[in-house]
């Protein structure tokens, strides 16, 4: 069953627990329900990833269980299968050229 976990950082300061999401990923062979997402403002983001199950939660310390019902509509991928990505949210509007 998958499950989602969320943490704020500073922006970009989740650069560990990225690179740690990463080799789960990897050393799980990625599956496709595995993402890593953000949504935040200039000073801080939060941080969303899920998980395959709560056997991995430990991994990730200080990070909190969240209901998939409360995740945000819209976000930037950080570690997805795109297609997955897509199903589920949307990219944030971009301003400028």
């Amino acid at each position: 069953m998958t499950v989602w976990l969320q943490k704020t950082f500073e922006f970009g300061d989740y650069a560990q627990d990225r690179d740690r999401y990463a080799e789960l990923c990897l050393s799980l062979r990625h599956p496709r329900e595995m993402m890593m997402i953000s949504s935040g403002s200039l000073t801080s983001e939060s941080i969303y990833l899920s998980l395959p199950g709560k056997e991995y939660a430990h991994l990730f310390p200080g990070w909190t269980e969240v209901q998939e019902a409360s995740l945000p509509k819209v976000a930037s991928g950080l570690v997805c299968h795109q297609d997955e990505f897509e199903k589920r949210f949307s990219y944030p509007v971009q301003f400028g050229p």
